[in-house]
């Protein structure tokens, strides 16, 4: 059985009073991230089939939070999931609810996941022996990379393996995915010329997007395979 997958469909679910603090919450795959919450908010996850609630989980003081262990078995069943952020000390929300629909994840090794600072890329990977290889590295395990600006075009960061080259002479576009050298993992958020292997493309992501979640110096980003 594929495993499921939550994207996020709308905002204010519910109607809920206007929020005042500037914390952020998304649903992404699998996961409810966070960002800009303190050690007063609560979470609430719950989740549905068709209008049946079907299961619920509550986090306190969680910046971050993924259920998808502790709910497994409901998450197979459900349809819908709601999420809610709390402030406990004033009892107002702090975002005001969101939801989405739950999907099938695609089987593993269709899509590559990059976390960086809260935030959860997809990406959809090339048809070579290199992107094959990644996906057989990242089947061991998540790879986290510290990664540097380079040529205020890209950022690149070792993988600490060799994989097979396919180079090319590639014109890079903002979201491109490209293996340097058989070992260099590198994110272009602009344009650049050379001779080097695709490895995929972010989805659905804009320069400015990419080049906000990247910021302007050194990053680090979680490599995983759906």
């Amino acid at each position: 059985m594929k495993k499921p997958i939550i994207t996020l469909i709308t905002a204010a679910a519910l109607s809920l009073p206007a929020c005042a603090a500037a914390a952020e919450m998304n649903i992404t795959n699998q996961s409810v991230l966070i960002a800009g919450a303190n050690t007063d908010t609560a979470l609430i996850v719950a989740l549905y089939s068709g209008s049946e609630l079907i299961g619920a989980h509550f986090y306190r003081g969680e910046t971050k939070a993924s259920y998808a262990e502790d709910m497994k078995a409901a998450m197979q069943r459900a349809t819908k999931v709601k999420a809610f952020l709390w402030n406990t000390g004033t009892q107002t929300p702090v975002v005001s609810s969101i939801g989405g629909e739950i999907s099938e994840l695609p089987e593993p090794g269709e899509t590559l996941y990059i976390r960086s600072g809260g935030r959860l890329l997809s990406a959809e990977l090339a048809d070579n022996s290199s992107a094959d290889a990644l996906v057989s590295l990242l089947m061991d395990g998540d790879i986290t990379l510290d990664m540097s600006d380079y040529g205020n075009f890209e950022k690149v960061g070792s993988l600490g393996a060799e994989l097979p080259r396919n180079d090319e002479q590639i014109t890079t576009e903002p979201g491109d995915l490209i293996l340097y050298q058989g070992s260099s993992f590198v994110i272009y958020y602009d344009t650049n010329s050379w001779n080097f292997t695709r490895l995929g493309k972010i989805n659905d992501i804009t320069q400015s997007e990419l080049k906000e979640i990247l910021g302007s110096g050194d990053v680090q980003v979680t490599l995983s395979i759906g």
